[in-house]
């Protein structure tokens, strides 16, 4: 169906954008999965343009998450909400 998209719509963007917190799905240089929460204020996820996301946090682990980035910039991100739908995003 037309559920899986290729770019980030406005509704993502205000998705997004309402979210107090996300988990940053990261890779190290060994190949280890990561799992790196972040938070802030409302808006601190901004969808920039269609292929774009900018996250304004501060991380207590940084190094690792910032270690990881560098080796692979490839993330995942997770949010656990009350929302009736699932969004998903991938990236690098």
């Amino acid at each position: 169906g037309n559920s899986i998209k290729r770019n980030l719509t406005s509704s993502m963007a205000a998705f997004w954008a309402a979210q107090p917190f996300v988990i940053v799905a990261s890779v190290d240089e060994n190949g280890r999965l990561w799992s790196s929460l972040l938070a802030g204020e409302t808006g601190f996820i901004q969808v920039l343009d269609s292929f774009t996301m900018q996250i304004n946090a501060v991380h207590h682990h940084s190094a690792l998450l910032y270690q990881n980035l560098m080796s692979n910039p490839t993330v995942g991100l997770i949010v656990n909400g009350r929302f009736p739908f699932r969004l998903a995003q991938n990236g690098a």
